[in-house]
């Protein structure tokens, strides 16, 4: 690409600021229509146009594969209109379609290929691709990086098998889908079965705590995971293991998050890990070429089931940033023109 017009020239003040912050925590607080996505998906374009960043270097978090598929799409797009009018000097779609068709295909080769972005399960899983055989749990299980996913069925499938038959228990008490759901909040907090029955040490607890082990044996035993287990274990392996997690840090210098208010515990200790290497204290945070960034609205937290904690969102600045009060900081910025609005006002007239 030899040159580049300003193609932040159209994003408000508040947008563009968010574009182009480089180092260091933001937290940028967006309701509704207020054009997230594009802060998003140019902040990610400036920061490899402007500041030279390498794609391989940036890891961005969204909720939904639709989310990340979109978040691609429109960076791809970016791309393909700068080299457009840097070689042509029209925009993409003046261009012939065979001519669109090889400048997206340049673009994918070169930026978007090596982009991490999709959502927290996929990415994590991919780590886990690499470095799952690096870890192992409280009771020594092991798995083999050809792991396969149990899908919803699958684990209920287990849980109910070990109810009612290896522990012969009433399942009206220990109904396996109650159950079941008990062993995925347990996980989505960061309990191990030995943790759970410490939390619950009640009959009930300690019932659903060995259930919960048997599981975990069952899980091993079929080199498999749940779904939970995407993001549970590799918090796991990078507390366990200070090499890979120190590989993860120094590859992903700028992180990326979306739907900021919908992370529950063990997402933001996978985030928060990343960003700090496991480093507690702030005063030694490195911020040299290195970001974090998350996008939020408390009021849109959708994921109360999957344990979602939007005290996360509001407890950015105490964890993250500089804080300070909002006409202060450095590490905050709201995004307030809601454009939704302002369309849906424009077709009513």
């Amino acid at each position: 690409m030899t040159k580049t017009t300003d193609f932040l020239s159209h994003l408000n003040p508040s947008q563009r600021t968010t574009v182009e912050h480089f180092c260091g925590p933001l937290l940028v607080v967006a309701g509704a229509g207020s054009g997230k996505t594009r802060a998003l998906t140019y902040r990610i374009a400036n920061l490899i146009l402007k500041h030279r960043v390498d794609p391989h270097n940036i890891l961005a978090v969204t909720f939904t594969n639709k989310a990340a598929r979109e978040m691609k799409d429109r960076i791809q797009k970016i791309f393909a209109e700068q080299i457009a009018l840097s070689q042509y000097n029209k925009p993409l779609d003046k261009l012939a379609p065979h001519e669109q068709t090889r400048l997206r295909s340049q673009v994918y080769k070169t930026y978007i290929k090596d982009l991490w972005i999709g959502t927290f399960h996929s990415l994590f899983s991919r780590i886990l691709r690499f470095d799952i055989e690096k870890y192992q749990d409280e009771k020594g299980r092991r798995w083999t990086k050809n792991f396969s996913i149990f899908d919803e069925f699958d684990a209920q499938s287990v849980v109910k098998e070990i109810i009612t038959k290896k522990l012969q228990l009433d399942d009206k008490k220990f109904e396996p889908r109650s159950v079941r759901y008990t062993i995925s909040n347990a996980k989505n907090q960061g309990l191990s079965p030995r943790d759970f029955e410490r939390e619950q040490p009640n009959y009930r607890g300690r019932v659903i705590a060995e259930v919960y082990g048997y599981y975990e044996d069952k899980l091993a035993e079929n080199n498999a995971l749940d779904f939970d287990d995407l993001i549970l274990m590799p918090v796991k392996l990078f507390q366990q293991n200070e090499q890979v997690l120190g590989y993860w840090h120094q590859r992903f210098r700028h992180i990326l998050v979306d739907e900021y208010q919908d992370t529950n515990r063990i997402q933001y200790d996978l985030i928060n890990l990343l960003t700090t290497n496991g480093e507690t204290r702030k005063s030694e945070w490195n911020w040299r070429d290195r970001s974090i960034f998350v996008v939020g609205d408390a009021d849109q937290s959708i994921y109360s089931f999957r344990m979602a904690d939007f005290t996360i969102l509001l407890d950015f600045q105490a964890d993250f940033g500089d804080g300070l009060p909002d006409e202060d900081t450095r590490t905050m910025v709201k995004l307030e023109e809601n454009y939704r609005a302002r369309e849906t006002i424009l077709q009513a007239a």
